[in-house]
């Protein structure tokens, strides 16, 4: 199973979840998304908008591949059970974020090699990123990696807050 999650922000993750659902119609494989806010009505993937934080983690526990907003919180539930994970960040152009830092978030973990990133997303790249993620390895790193990625993201956030 692919779980596909968003998060709990208020503004809508359509991008995604229209991706993962096309892509739902492709591929053997279910795909279970947590929709969020949005919208959209996936036809060809389970999904439900919000559910209590056992039942996410459930849901990730038991899929062979999570595709996951860039929240922090997120981002450590995937890694600390270990599964391989494709990380696509809410962005402000898309009116997904008021900021960008999910994908500055994103970016450290990907040049740590903590997880795979997508920014673009259409289903012939998510297609890819899926064939990517399950040639590599899941993260057994040491939270070592998490921790000074997460460091070095909040030390650019206190600087960018400073500059304002």
């Amino acid at each position: 199973m692919i779980f596909v999650t968003v998060g709990t922000h208020t503004d809508g993750f359509t991008r995604l979840i229209m991706t993962m659902d096309e892509l739902a119609g492709r591929v053997e494989e279910e795909v279970v998304i947590q929709k969020g806010s949005s919208k959209y009505i996936p036809r060809f993937a389970k999904s439900f908008a919000f559910a209590t934080n056992q039942e996410i983690h459930e849901l990730m526990r038991s899929a062979r591949i999570v595709v996951v907003q860039a929240g922090a919180g997120s981002l450590i539930e995937v890694l600390a059970l270990g599964k391989k994970m494709i990380v696509v960040p809410r962005l402000s152009r898309f009116g997904e974020h008021f900021n960008d830092h999910q994908l500055e978030l994103a970016l450290v973990l990907a040049d740590k090699g903590v997880v795979a990133l997508t920014e673009d997303i259409n289903v012939d790249l998510m297609l890819q990123a899926l064939e990517k993620v399950e040639m590599a390895p899941a993260f057994t790193g040491e939270w070592r990696q998490l921790t000074n990625a997460l460091r070095s993201q909040i030390k650019i956030w206190a600087q960018e807050r400073e500059r304002r």
